[in-house]
């Protein structure tokens, strides 16, 4: 992370930002051959879950160590775990690596002289107390909000709609989401949806966010309760 004119953490950002996402296959291939000292397959498997380090990385922040910092931690974790990954079906590379991420980077600031983990996981609640603004209006009586709350009318058959593969449907959920709720909802419904990365199970998300699969489902159920009313309340009939 090089500084320059552009701050060195936005040059980073865009440059991981154009790494394609691996499929779970690719995942186990790769896994196969960094067991038999594969450098090339090493290098492809953290590349693309650089991403994900940021992610985990954004939940630190305030503790007193910069994001770099933070980050170039993590991706310690991420590479030590990609040297342990074993291939399976049942877990996918990044929830694996999460913990290893998470360890490295509370070390660090342990390190750094931050408090115990009880600070962190204090920090991490004040971050999700934060409300993003609602004052940006919506278009209303458009097409694909109508989609949009149609589909999310039933959160028990999410899943199985069509519509929530919708770059349109998305772009419209990412709009709402953003306008109502707090920082650790948004990383929830992100991840769940695929928005601007891979779909994952409730229970990745917990393994994401060191969460159980109960507490993110309570999450989820949550921000779509808010995301709905926002939508009724900002003129998208159903």
């Amino acid at each position: 992370m090089k500084q320059t004119g552009k701050s060195s953490m936005k040059l980073y950002l865009d440059e991981i930002g154009g790494e394609s996402l691996l499929t779970s296959l690719e995942e186990m291939k790769l896994a196969e051959k960094i067991q038999n000292g594969d450098e090339a397959a090493l290098e492809r498997l953290t590349k693309a879950n650089l991403k994900f380090v940021v992610f985990i990385a954004k939940q630190y922040q305030h503790q007193g160590v910069d994001m770099e910092d933070l980050v170039s931690e993590g991706n310690i974790g991420l590479l030590y775990a990609a040297k342990k990954y074993t291939p399976s079906k049942e877990k996918r590379f990044a929830p694996f690596a999460a913990p290893f991420i998470r360890k490295q980077i509370e070390q660090l600031l342990l390190r750094q002289g931050a408090d115990s983990q009880s600070r962190l996981s204090a920090s991490l609640t004040s971050e999700s107390k934060k409300v993003v603004s609602v004052e940006a209006p919506i278009p209303a009586g458009s097409r694909n909000s109508f989609n949009l709350l149609h589909v999310l009318k039933d959160t028990n058959a999410l899943m199985a709609d069509e519509h929530i593969n919708d770059e349109s449907f998305k772009a419209e959920l990412e709009r709402l989401m953003r306008r109502v709720l707090d920082q650790r909802q948004q990383q929830v419904i992100s991840l769940f949806f695929g928005i601007g990365c891979e779909k994952h199970t409730l229970m990745e998300i917990g393994d994401f966010m060191n969460l159980k699969r109960e507490r993110v489902r309570q999450i989820r159920d949550k921000a779509l309760q808010k995301i709905r009313k926002i939508a009724k309340t900002s003129g998208i009939d159903e």
